[in-house]
């Protein structure tokens, strides 16, 4: 019994750290973010403006009532009228009188075949796409910042793998140094250089040990995700990707200019309807009479209304938004290709940069591993080697950051082409 419970305490404080990488975090974000949460709020919203749009005068009973007081007659009078769409009960009641009740239905043909609500509604399906697509701009940035900062984490982490690797190598150099010393083979400074190279190495360290818990603590309070006692993964190279998603940049911006645009033709379009026909009302009523009159009256009535030889701002102002939206969208398309271009020009040198770096850092691991030779035959000094030993680390975790550049550019690239179509 006594071992069971050592072996279930040793198991309790174990931490289990797992495998995360970059594509899952994208997808946690675009599931579980601020973001996401503000699309479903706006989702609800398009929802209930449906809903209000597809009601249209049907959208509640409206009722009204008035009571008057004559004086030289010494009596009340009540009126009042209840209202349902296209519906209508008006009534009054006088005292000592009988009461009149009328029921009747108006129609406006107009309507019938294009009004206001069905243009409001129309647009409110356009903003529904809007909405949409303005969720994804947003959590395209939520994303960047991901990326940003995980290529970041990554660049930290390699570079305090690399620097503690450093820092074992001149420690193991040292202590030999030390006894080359005590025995009068090697000088003074060159015990003094490694030891001064090492505790550089190990200030910059505790500075990058301190920016890596600073940078999951960004981690947690940004995405929400816990970095602590788990592994970032390499970031994938996506090359092959690059070329398909490069061709959709500013798409996005482009397909919701163009919805904007088709907001201001569906303006423009019943405002033209509104202007060219007039409003044409038909109604019934069945006047009820009262209770000795079996049928008091029926009445059909039409209604023609129509303005005449006024001018419409509203409309010379939609038509003038119309051509400025025209205008932005042309602008955007220039924008986009121009953007294209640039971003081919950043992968470029971005690519330039990292097989540059690449090949500067086995370079200096040949001349490293030279002076070492040259060091042990004492064809070369100390300091050398040490500056020799500098720039091996240097390039070594510049190479690592320029692949890490190239490879977060391209994941950005493709988060900024995606359409999201699936989605």
């Amino acid at each position: 019994m006594k071992k069971q419970a050592i072996l279930f305490l040793i198991f309790s404080n174990l931490t289990f750290s797992k495998s995360l990488n970059l594509d899952t975090m994208l997808q946690d974000i675009s599931n579980n973010s601020y973001e996401k949460n503000i699309y479903n709020v706006e989702q609800g919203k398009n929802k209930a403006n449906k809903k209000f749009y597809k009601l249209d005068n049907y959208n509640g009973v409206k009722g009204t009532s008035e009571t008057i007081y004559y004086r030289e007659e010494e009596v009340y009078k009540t009126e009042g009228n209840i209202i349902f769409g296209d519906f209508y009960i008006n009534g009054s009641k006088k005292e000592n009188e009988e009461s009149d009740l009328v029921l009747g239905v108006n129609k406006n043909i107009k309507d019938m075949l294009y009004s206001e609500n069905d243009k409001n509604f129309n647009n409110m399906l356009l903003d529904e796409k809007i909405t949409r697509l303005n969720y994804f701009d947003n959590l395209e940035k939520k994303q960047i910042n991901l990326i940003d900062l995980y290529k970041e984490y990554k660049d930290v982490e390699f570079e305090i793998k690399a620097k503690e690797n450093g820092v074992k190598t001149l420690k193991s150099e040292e202590e030999i140094l030390k006894k080359s010393f005590n025995l009068g083979k090697s000088p003074e400074i060159d015990l003094k250089s490694a030891k001064i190279n090492r505790m550089n190495l190990e200030i910059e360290l505790n500075t990058l040990k301190r920016k890596k818990y600073k940078l999951q603590e960004i981690f947690f309070y940004d995405f929400k995700i816990q970095i602590k006692d788990n592994t970032l993964e390499q970031i994938p190279k996506k090359t092959n990707k690059f070329k398909i998603y490069l061709n959709n940049i500013g798409e996005r911006k482009l397909n919701i200019l163009n919805l904007e645009k088709k907001k201001i033709k569906e303006n423009i379009k019943y405002l033209k309807y509104d202007n060219k026909y007039p409003d044409i009302s038909i109604g019934f009523e069945h006047d009820f009479g009262s209770k000795e009159e079996i049928l008091k009256e029926n009445r059909i009535y039409l209604k023609i209304t129509k303005d005449l030889f006024y001018y419409d701002n509203s409309l010379e102002n939609e038509k003038f938004n119309y051509q400025e939206k025209q205008l932005d969208i042309a602008e955007e398309v220039d924008k986009n290709k121009a953007e294209i271009l640039k971003i081919q020009n950043e992968y470029d040198s971005l690519n330039k940069e990292y097989e540059v770096n690449k090949n500067k850092a086995i370079l200096e691991k040949n001349k490293y591993e030279i002076k070492k030779l040259e060091y042990k035959l004492g064809n070369t000094k100390y300091l050398d080697l040490m500056d020799s030993f500098n720039d091996y680390l240097t390039y070594t975790i510049n190479a690592e950051k320029s692949k890490n550049d190239l490879y977060a550019y391209i994941y950005k690239v493709i988060i900024r082409g995606d359409l999201n179509e699936d989605q």
